[in-house]
């Protein structure tokens, strides 16, 4: 399982973030969706590209999408986080090694994937743009560890909601729920920043 998940916003049955999950990819892609994605993105590399790694006490390096399993190549997430990751850090590739989408199950697999370079010791940040059950960016951090990654974190741009879950539900009628957008909120603790490292 991975270190921790980061999530940078929610997404219900029919809210913004989740049109825009699927409107930035769109040909042609619809460019508001893109400029809302990039400045949580922007904020979140800004402001808490750290705390992953104070938290997780390892410092992220290796930045990897998860690949598309209907062969979409390039996937525009791969181009999205070329404007926020370093040319260091995009050193690896996560690559669909499974059956075409129509003939594989559900459920997390991890032979579904591989990587174009070795993850050995390295900590891998897994982009995922939405996390519906998470089997997709779950399968590829285990395939890190597994490959000898030390560690393996997932940054999701959107986490889907089931509004019918009785958990979502309960709280969606919470303060946390209508609280607007606060980029000094840290989404890998979902609070406070972790506190500096020792040696930082």
């Amino acid at each position: 399982m991975p270190e921790v998940v980061v999530p940078l916003t929610y997404a219900g049955a029919t809210p913004q973030s989740r049109r825009d999950v699927y409107g930035y990819k769109g040909d042609p892609p619809n460019l508001a969706a893109v400029r809302r994605l990039s400045i949580l993105m922007y904020y979140f590399t800004v402001a808490h590209w750290g705390c992953i790694q104070r938290f997780t006490r390892m410092p992220v390096t290796s930045v990897v999408t998860v690949p598309s399993g209907r062969g979409r190549k390039p996937h525009p997430l791969e181009e999205f986080v070329t404007h926020y990751f370093s040319k260091d850090l995009l050193n690896n590739e996560a690559t669909f090694v499974g059956q075409p989408r129509e003939g594989r199950g559900d459920g997390i697999r991890p032979d579904d994937f591989g990587f174009t370079h070795d993850p050995k010791d390295q900590h891998v940040l897994v982009v995922e743009d939405s996390w519906v059950s998470g089997s997709n960016a779950l399968s590829v951090a285990i395939q890190a560890r597994r490959a000898g990654a030390m560690g393996a974190s997932v940054l999701c741009l959107a986490r889907y909601l089931r509004e019918d879950d009785q958990v979502t539900k309960r709280w969606s009628a919470t303060d946390a729920a209508r609280k607007p957008f606060d980029p000094s909120f840290c989404p890998v603790t979902r609070g406070e920043c972790p506190p500096p490292l020792d040696n930082e």
